[in-house]
């Protein structure tokens, strides 16, 4: 069995066929403007609908809110609890109390054990019928979702820590690691951002760029070491690739964080360049086979991003997906492009002084969006 076959059928499946079914592009003619914050405007006229199409510095400021505004997984969990009928099938019933998120010390905890909240299903493993436990994607938003009132108050690091178990136990953040089609790429950016207001409110910060990066080089000291066959020779050793991929696309969402211009903004000279030779490592680990990810190749999220390998651009970025089975999850439809050219890492990893074999790497991506 190819290396994480089975992880991309659970986890990403439902996606895939939907996106690659009937969900294609209008076409469409703009007229070019300039607003009064000087900037870029697109607006179309069709079939007497206008719209105004903005151009965005990054990930963060097309999809993550203003301080303030309602989480998206707030509204996320509002949408899926009209969903069902029934009291007992409601989920907003289930968002723990903002005082068993404090500790006896105020502190930021997490108010249950990641065990308690999983569930257990019967899975198909090599032909035989294997029992298997994990969280569900309503379960988990809903019991990872900290009170307004308290994530606010939380500091960055515990948001952060917060955000780690949620991407390690249940593991929703991992489709990140479709690349590399963009379509899906930011669509599961958003997606992430409306199920952890733990990292919409981190990202919401003047200092997250350090508290992830703090997390980001401990987590990469011991990553979960992948070897042949360790997803097909047992069930539990199965399980621990699970983990292992869960732990690989958690450090993902940690590089696709660190490669905004806002995080290159708040950190110096030396973190700069310390991150990105922890980046280039990474990769080289990835590169070789020796980490859990549920892709046949290794990209470097972090790069990727700095380069625009990832996002929309042209008529995808400009166009809402047409109405219909996907429509509902992708409320509200952020258009608009991200002006990656002018991502500050770009000037500042051409200038840093990497050696050759590090230099090759940061070209595989650069070079070739040039």
């Amino acid at each position: 069995m190819k290396k994480g076959h089975i992880f991309k059928t659970m986890t990403l499946a439902a996606a895939l066929v939907i996106l690659s079914s009937g969900c294609g592009m209008k076409k469409s003619s703009y007229v070019m403007g300039v607003n009064e914050e000087n900037t870029r405007n697109d607006s179309k006229t069709e079939e007497d609908e206008t719209y105004q199409i903005l151009e965005y510095k990054s990930l963060i400021e097309k999809y993550v809110g203003k301080t303030g505004e309602s989480y998206k997984s707030y509204d996320w969990m509002e949408r899926h609890d009209d969903e069902y009928e029934g009291e007992h099938n409601k989920i907003m019933p289930l968002i723990y109390p903002a005082k068993e998120w404090l500790d006896s010390e105020v502190k930021l905890r997490l108010p249950f054990d990641p065990h308690d909240i999983e569930s257990s299903g019967i899975f198909d493993y090599h032909g035989t019928k294997q029992e298997i436990t994990g969280i569900d994607e309503r379960i988990g938003t809903v019991s990872y979702y900290i009170p307004k009132e308290i994530a606010v108050k939380a500091s960055t690091g515990e948001l952060i820590d917060v955000l780690w178990s949620y991407g390690c136990n249940v593991g929703y953040i991992m489709a990140l690691r479709t690349p590399m089609n963009p379509i899906l790429f930011e669509y599961e950016f958003n997606q992430n951002v409306a199920h952890s207001n733990a990292l919409e409110e981190s990202l919401r910060r003047a200092d997250f760029a350090s508290e992830y990066m703090k997390k980001y080089m401990a987590e990469t000291e011991n990553m979960p070491e992948y070897y042949e066959g360790m997803e097909d020779e047992d069930i539990s050793l199965f399980m621990t690739y699970m983990y292992g991929c869960r732990h690989t696309h958690t450090l993902d969402i940690f590089e696709v964080v660190l490669a905004q211009p806002e995080a290159y903004a708040q950190l110096t000279d030396s973190q700069r360049t310390e991150l990105v030779k922890r980046v280039i490592e990474r990769f080289e680990l990835g590169e070789q086979g020796k980490l859990c990810i549920s892709s046949h190749e290794y990209d470097s999220l972090f790069f990727a991003c700095i380069t625009g390998k990832c996002y929309l651009s042209g008529m995808s970025a400009y166009e809402p997906f047409d109405k219909g089975e996907l429509e509902w999850r992708i409320i509200p439809y952020t258009m608009g492009e991200i002006q990656w050219q002018d991502n500050p890492w770009i000037d500042a990893i051409n200038k840093m002084d990497l050696t050759d074999d590090e230099r090759k790497i940061w070209d595989k991506y650069f070079v070739s969006n040039k």
